[in-house]
């Protein structure tokens, strides 16, 4: 079960999904045949995660924006994507979104930052 998030991390959510979707149509300007568009909700993805939003479901909004960033090639900072697993550590999303390229190219240092952990 998915912990309740605070404004904090839905505010986060909403800022990177912005910042995401800007990306994403870039990209899609570019290169309008790429792959990744065939998949569905990659276009219109700020969309879907304020959708969610509204409708309470900050784990649904950002599973999806996890599977934007992680299933398309756009060129985010870091910072977001550490934020945005810190968010999914937060309310206890399912570890499957923390299994991923982007994800492990991460310094340790801003994977420890993000899970808000300690060396064993």
């Amino acid at each position: 079960m998915l912990k309740l998030a605070n404004n904090r991390n839905v505010n986060e959510v909403k800022e990177i999904a912005v910042i995401v979707n800007d990306l994403t149509s870039k990209l899609y300007e570019v290169e309008p045949t790429h792959y990744c568009f065939e998949e569905v909700g990659k276009l219109n993805s700020l969309d879907i995660v304020l959708d969610y939003i509204n409708h309470g479901e900050l784990g649904c909004a950002l599973s999806h924006l996890l599977y934007v960033v992680h299933g398309s090639p756009i060129k985010i900072d870091k910072k977001y994507i550490v934020v945005l697993h810190r968010i999914a550590r937060e309310i206890d999303l399912d570890k499957e979104c923390f299994t991923n390229e982007k994800f492990e190219q991460l310094t340790l240092e801003q994977k420890r930052w993000a899970f808000n952990v300690l060396d064993n």
